[in-house]
């Protein structure tokens, strides 16, 4: 596909800037981070169970050992332990002493009795010392994220345990949505009346907006307008947001008709067209470009279209700004289950559904209606008959 390198050159990520890390949480790393602590930052217990010297196993499995100390988590004041003796320890609990000689036996592996701590002989087995040595995580200095990572939960928390307090991160992108065409209403002020003959409701603002809200970890605003069919209009509409926003979508008025104006006034506007047609359908006469250095994707109407191209270039457009290192669909192979399906003259793609069956990647189309997870490729000029391996791309939500 050489429209994605098209548009992998014309699109660079936004300004970067600093964020508490705090505030971080969706944002996308601008520059490398690095552990500024340990993790653990001091040795700690991995069990619920009692802590003891190794040697003195066969003690505790024998006599047992008198507990002379209780260990919680949190505790600041436990002493080292004292040979010939045993503390009670909960998980996340600080160890005191050298590490390689001790181990913590688990609470299901031992009896306590008259504050004794016996191990079970048929029970254990000495498999691990369950105590995590300060570092054994990540040590300080090591790096944690690469520039690019999406800063979600888990990531979040690693640094967070790191002593990580600011990152620069990328800027998230603002993002302007106009539905082109004198025959589109808006669903919200037009709801309760019938609509006119030739009317449709403008419903492609709430496809991307849904889309990019589901998929996009968050930061990127969004906001949408309708224009008639009018070269003036829609011409005055470029000249005056690619001042304002990242980037500009648009939909519908992309065709070959008297009143597809969407090209004209791109150019009129000052845009340049970079890619004229995606060669695959139903992505029709999608044209992308930039205005005054903003990117400009201009989409078909028909919403299947839309919802198409929303997986296809949308998303991954939206990640480019936003500086994530990983943007397109992942691509994988599967057979295809269903009827065969005959030549067609150009790329197609359609919506399909993904799924494991007796260890085997399987796919299968979907009806109108059905929620899918992946995108069927159907190659020009040649047929698919049922258990042809085919290329599928996976839907954002199912990466």
């Amino acid at each position: 596909m050489e429209w994605r390198s098209v548009i992998e050159k014309a699109v660079a990520p936004l300004a970067k800037k600093t964020l508490p890390l705090c505030d971080a949480l969706g944002a996308v790393v601008a520059e490398p981070l690095y552990a500024q602590r340990p993790s653990p930052a001091w040795p700690e217990s991995l069990r619920d169970g009692y802590l003891c010297y190794r040697d003195e196993l066969g003690l505790a499995i024998k006599d047992g050992l008198p507990i002379v100390f209780e260990a919680a988590a949190g505790s600041l004041d436990i002493p080292p332990l004292v040979r010939g003796t045993a503390q009670r320890i909960f998980t996340g609990a600080l160890v005191q002493g050298v590490c390689a000689e001790l181990c913590v036996v688990p609470l299901e592996q031992c009896d306590e009795h008259q504050s004794r701590f016996f191990v079970k002989e048929e029970a254990f087995a000495p498999s691990s010392p369950f105590i995590a040595e300060a570092g054994s995580v990540f040590p300080a200095g090591v790096q944690l994220l690469s520039a690019g990572m999406v800063i979600d939960g888990g990531n979040l928390a690693r640094l967070i345990t790191a002593g990580i307090k600011e990152v620069e991160v990328f800027s998230s992108p603002l993002v302007c949505f106009v539905s082109s065409g004198s025959e589109l209403v808006a669903p919200a002020e037009n709801s309760g009346r019938q609509l006119l003959p030739g009317e449709k409701y403008a419903v492609n603002d709430l496809i991307i907006s849904d889309g990019i809200a589901s998929h996009i970890a968050c930061g990127t605003s969004f906001t949408s307008c309708q224009i008639k069919d009018s070269l003036a209009e829609l011409t005055a509409f470029f000249q005056q947001k690619s001042s304002r926003y990242d980037l500009i979508i648009t939909s519908g008025g992309t065709g070959p008709g008297k009143y597809d104006l969407i090209r004209s006034a791109f150019c009129a506007a000052g845009g340049e067209v970079l890619v004229d047609s995606f060669a695959m359908l139903p992505a029709g006469r999608a044209i992308f470009g930039l205005l005054k250095g903003v990117p400009v994707l201009c989409l078909p109407g028909p919403p299947h279209a839309v919802t198409t191209l929303l997986y296809e270039v949308v998303i991954p457009l939206v990640r480019l700004l936003r500086g994530e290192r990983e943007v397109w669909p992942e691509v994988l192979d599967a057979f295809f289950m269903g009827e065969s399906r005959e030549p067609a003259s150009s790329l197609r793609l359609r919506s399909g559904e993904l799924f494991f069956r007796q260890g085997k990647c399987l796919v299968k189309e979907i009806k109108r209606g059905e929620r899918g997870n992946c995108h069927i490729f159907y190659p020009a000029g040649k047929r698919i008959a049922k258990d042809d391996l085919v290329r599928v791309h996976l839907l954002p939500c199912y990466r």
